[in-house]
Formats: C-alpha cells, structure tokens, sequence
C-alpha cells in the first residue's frame, strides 16, 4: 500500500511538471502583442526594430532585457544592472529620451542596435504588426521619418506623426474649382447673372507637420484647424450652404464655424482637434469643402472670379495653442527650385447680345417692346431692368432665387442697337413682343436669340406692317362716296341754272 501512495505521489509531481512546463511553453508562446500604427500613409512601407526583449505582467507592467548577444555600450541613454535589467543611465530621464527619439544620434544608434526587423506596407489609414514579441520598439516610415519609439505592453497603439505638409493635389479638382455634375469639376464655366453657382475647395490634410527648427532639429508639431478664406468678385456667397466632408464623411456643423463680412468674404475654419488635444480624424485625408454663389451684375462687365486661400494652424511643440502665431499658407505643389504658385481661382464669364429692331426693308423701327425667357414656350422669364446708359442687364437674385431688393423686371422698350447683358454664353433665349410699332403686327411667336462666347451676337427681330382689311358685305365707306358725288353733280346743276335764268 505504502508502495502504491509512492507511485501516486511520484506520478503527481511527473504531471505537475508536466502541467507547468506546458503553461510556461503557452504563455512563451502567446508572450506577444501588437503595434497599431494609425494616421498612416497608403502606399508607404512602416518598419518595426526591436530593441529590447520584455516581459508584461498581468496589470501592464513591464521590465526590459537585453536581447541575446547584444551590449549597451557607447551609447547615451541606457544602462545594464547587475541582474541584467536594462534602465535608464543615471541622470536621463524620460523626457531626456524622449527629446532624442527623433535626433540623429539616437536614430542611428538603434537602427544599429535593433535585433528583430518586420516592415509592412500601409493599405489604408491605420496598419497593425501582429504578433509582436514583447519589447521595445522603434517604428519608421518610407518616408525617411521615425514614427515614434514605444512599448508593445502588451498591445500599444501610436500615430503616425508623419513629415508630409498639407496640400493641394495636383488634380483637376485639386485647389479650388466649381461643380458642374456629379463628380465633375472646372475652372472656367459661363453663367448668367442671378444664376446659383456650386464651388468646391478640396485639398489633403494630415494631423502632424514635422519641420526643422532654427538649430536644424526636427519639430513635431499638430494641427489644430484647417481654414479656407473666399475672397469673391462679382459673386454673393451663401453661408448656410456651406458642407464640409473628411474624405467620404460629412462632419456635423459643430465642427466648423462658418463667417462672412460685410465685404463678402466667406471664412470656414474646421476644428482638427478635441478639447482633450487629441486628433479628430484619421490622414491623410481630403478635405472637401462645398458652397454656393450667385453671379451679381458686377460680371456683366468683367469675369466673376473666385479665390480661396487654404491654411492651417499648428499648436507649439508642447501642443498648446499660441494665438498670435499665422495661420501656414497651402499652396499648389512646385519643383524644387521653382517659386510658388497661386491657388488656382476659377472664372465665371457673363455674354451679351444686340437687338435691333427693323422692318422688312430693314429699316428701324420703334416703339416695340419684349421679354426675354429660356424656351419657345413656357419656360422661364429672364427678368431684366434698364440701366442709365440704356442699356438691359439681367436682375440680380438672393440665395433663395428671389430679385434682390430695389431691382424690378422691365419690359426691353426695342429700338435701334439695345444691348442686354448678363446672360450665359452658349445658349440659346427667346424674345416676346409684347407691344408691335404702331402700324405693325405684333410676332406670333417668340424669337431665337443664340449666345456665343465673343459678344457679337446680334438679333434684327423684323416687324411687317399691318394691311387694310377689305370689305364683308355690309355698306362700307362705297355708298357714302357715291352719295357725297351725286350730292355735288346735283349742287352744280342747281347752281348752273340759277345762272342762266339770272341772265336771261
């Protein structure tokens, strides 16, 4: 029996053993985290170096090693103690470290040092190394820049505080352009005065702008806000239809302020960040920005142009907010060498046409009055007033579509060489006589008119003169002639005898 208890006790310690070298090989093999980077750039390939072996307990803490075969010498920042912990040098601190992350020196040392090496390349915004060993880390980007050095503890996510600047693509939509369609954009369009028309302001964003101070030293410093400034000519933006969109998202209204002057100009600034410091949204991402105008009378003239000026703001190197520090201009991306480009501003250009009014000699004619409207029928009245010079513009509207207040549609009284401005180029309107010349049939129907883009478009509208109507079957004028004629033949005779019987 004795014997037995022996065997069991044996046979119990066998299967402890067995058990604890089990869950040693277990948590050995399950002894691995992730790096999520986010903030990152598609297409650019990030690269994880491991620096130091470390073990994680159960509440976050961490204690580094040494990897096998590798030594702290000549280096500045770390040390080995005799239980072969690895810690900071005597007199480094954190923030010692942390202010020589992106330093040459420390750069160089733990590219050198670094024992475990996985790259991966960046399919959208955010990336993730799985399976990680525990250690210490210093994480890069294709782009030549260190992203940052951190834990994996054992998962531990960090943002890419990439060196890109914000811009303006070097696409068709890029910069400033006005909407013509879904998903189609342009610089240059024609359009009529008191006509709506859509702009877009699209350019990349990222969160964190790294730049050189005046030692030479890179500065990593966040973006705080995004400003667009609109600085109209001969246009009337509205404010309430500004919308702003992050890449497919349209942010909610409480997340930018939108303000316009007395002198027109629309200011949108789109808020980066929260009241914790932390970024909003993901980059890099376009930022869209949508509104519309109306053409004024100033573009009957001259073409309507729409600048925008791009901007952002970024907070100190310790993320605080400096107020009197200028907003950094966006602007089109040049070679280098090549001075800067302005922001690309579209154009909206108004035509005119000449009414001459004539007979069918193609003589003048006056006293003619017409409307102008879209179709053959129906259609919609193109509302016009008459300027001092005698000239016809088209009336201005307000953002719902309504004449602007003072301004009243008038009839075109026609004549000789009436100019009617405002309208847009490459369309064709219709004239109605209202009112003939005296002495003229009035027009059964309305008159093309066809606009061109060079101005020289001219309308004779030709008037053809009334005929007498002739007679039905009733008396008519005939009878009265011939009445009034017997009348005279019958004075002459009365008065032809009169005479002879005074001389006989």
């Amino acid at each position: 029996m004795k014997f037995f208890n022996k065997i069991i006790k044996i046979l119990t310690v066998i299967a402890l053993v067995f058990i604890t070298n089990f869950a040693t090989k277990a948590n050995a093999q399950t002894a691995n985290g992730t790096i999520t980077v986010k903030n990152a750039l598609k297409g650019k390939t990030y690269t994880i170096y491991k620096l130091f072996d470390a073990t994680v307990g159960a509440n976050g803490e961490i204690s580094y090693r040494l990897p096998q075969g590798k030594s702290l010498d000549n280096n500045e920042w770390f040390k080995v103690d005799t239980a072969g912990n690895v810690l900071l040098k005597d007199g480094v601190t954190e923030e010692t470290v942390k202010a020589a992350l992106n330093t040459d020196p420390f750069k160089n040392w733990a590219k050198s040092f670094q024992s475990h090496t996985a790259s991966q390349e960046a399919t959208g915004t955010s990336l993730v190394f799985s399976n990680v060993p525990f250690g210490y880390y210093l994480v890069t980007s294709s782009l030549g820049t260190d992203v940052t050095v951190d834990s994996t503890k054992p998962n531990v996510v960090i943002n890419d505080k990439n060196t890109i600047k914000p811009s303006i693509p070097e696409t068709e939509d890029g910069g400033k352009t006005v909407v013509t369609g879904v998903g189609t954009t342009s610089r240059a369009i024609t359009a009529g005065i008191g006509d709506k028309v859509d702009f877009q302001v699209k350019f990349t964003t990222v969160n964190y702008v790294t730049e050189r101070d005046a030692s030479g030293e890179p500065v990593t410093k966040q973006v705080i806000s995004y400003k667009v400034v609109d600085t109209p000519t001969a246009l009337n933006i509205d404010q309430n239809s500004v919308r702003v969109k992050v890449g497919s998202q349209v942010i909610n209204s409480d997340q930018y302020t939108v303000t316009k002057n007395d002198a027109g100009v629309l200011t949108v600034v789109v808020k980066w960040r929260n009241d914790q410091k932390d970024t909003i949204y993901e980059s890099p991402a376009d930022l869209i920005v949508t509104y519309s105008a109306r053409v004024t009378a100033a573009a009957a003239d001259a073409p309507a142009t729409n600048r925008a000026d791009i901007s952002y703001r970024l907070a100190d190197k310790d993320g605080n907010e400096q107020p009197d520090t200028p907003d950094t201009p966006i602007t089109p991306p040049v070679k280098p060498g090549e001075p800067s480009k302005p922001t690309p501003t579209p154009t909206i250009t108004t035509y005119k046409f000449t009414l001459n009014k004539v007979n069918d000699q193609r003589q003048p004619l006056t006293g003619a009055r017409f409307r102008l409207y879209s179709a053959a029928t129906d259609g919609t009245e193109i509302a016009v007033r008459r300027l001092d010079n005698g000239e016809y513009i088209v009336v201005e509207r307000d953002a719902d579509g309504n004449i602007v207040q003072g301004q009243q549609a008038e009839d075109i009284v026609a004549g000789s060489n009436i100019v009617i401005k405002g309208l847009k180029g490459s369309t064709t309107y219709y004239l109605e006589e209202t009112v003939a010349p005296d002495g003229y049939n009035r027009l059964t129907a309305r008159e093309a008119v066809q606009i061109g883009t060079d101005n020289t478009a001219v309308a004779n509208v030709i008037n053809h003169a009334g005929t007498e109507l002739p007679s039905t079957g009733g008396m008519g004028r005939t009878i009265f002639y011939v009445l009034g004629t017997g009348l005279l033949g019958a004075v002459v005779v009365v008065f032809i005898s009169r005479m002879k019987m005074k001389t006989a």
